[in-house]
């Protein structure tokens, strides 16, 4: 006689491979049906369900992921440890997540080879610990950016960081709804992200179909996507960022402005069905 709710926090595309997938897929087609709802993280995460795995639709509720606006703000303002001082007086471009193949920090170091060519005195910082460190730093050294590519860690304060930061970039290959996204633009820090699936451009570009994919690079109204994967354009972004300070005045605001969707009081409305 209880509610049961199924959760999705991130996106699985039919048909799903290997032993693992096959019972995941299974289970999804078997019993979400059965749940009295499937709340999904994103749009595009529950079309998908839709679609592939056969969950009614009435079934299905968009709710996004909250975030405390108020506590990150108050985290923002505490001051960067001295050995991080000297770095954050440049331009810095950062990027946080876990160092793995999903998250693909590699092409946010290849990008930023071509950043430096513009925008000399840029720094890139990458947050996050992962399997791949080891490979990212070697590619950083290849392309004779050691000394400019800055590997801090997992950060228990990531907000500080941010706060300080020029640009935020998110290169994911896909996302469910990139919470960190999210954090960084509370920390009214401007952002270029990639147009993966899903959740990007839903923050980005709440107003247009979320189904679109751009080509190119889009100037949305809260922040700038790039088309996925284009290495060459991602740094095209996020040196017109770097460089022109109207757009990033603007995206400073709007950053801020878009956050506050998000923050906990206004989507804990959203839970009020349980109550129905």
């Amino acid at each position: 006689g209880a509610k049961a709710i199924v959760r999705i926090d991130g996106i699985a595309y039919a048909p799903l491979h290997g032993l693992d997938g096959k019972i995941y897929s299974f289970f999804i087609k078997r019993f979400f049906n059965k749940a009295y709802c499937v709340v999904d993280v994103s749009k595009v995460s529950a079309r998908n369900l839709f679609e592939n795995f056969n969950v009614k639709p009435n079934k299905i509720k968009v709710i996004y992921n909250p975030i405390n606006i108020k506590e990150i703000e108050k985290l923002a303002k505490e001051p960067l440890e001295s050995e991080f001082r000297e770095m954050f007086q440049n331009p810095v471009v950062i990027s946080a997540g876990r160092l793995t193949f999903q998250k693909n920090q590699a092409d946010v170091i290849k990008a930023f080879a071509d950043i430096k060519r513009e925008v000399k005195d840029a720094k890139l910082a990458i947050l996050g610990q992962g399997e791949l460190e080891e490979e990212l730093k070697k590619l950083s050294k290849q392309m004779g950016l050691e000394k400019d590519v800055h590997f801090l860690g997992w950060q228990k304060n990531p907000f500080k960081f941010f706060a300080n930061a020029k640009v935020f970039t998110l290169s994911s290959r896909w996302e469910g709804l990139p919470y960190v996204l999210l954090e960084a633009m509370a920390c009214g820090l401007p952002v270029v992200s990639f147009d993966c699936k899903s959740g990007p451009r839903e923050i980005l570009a709440p107003d247009k179909n979320f189904t679109l994919e751009v080509q190119g690079i889009e100037y949305a109204e809260y922040g700038i996507l790039v088309k996925p994967m284009d290495v060459r354009l991602l740094s095209q972004a996020i040196v017109k960022m770097l460089l022109d300070k109207d757009l990033e005045k603007k995206l400073t605001s709007k950053s801020a402005e878009r956050a506050r969707d998000f923050d906990i009081k206004n989507i804990i409305k959203e839970w009020d069905f349980l109550y129905e």
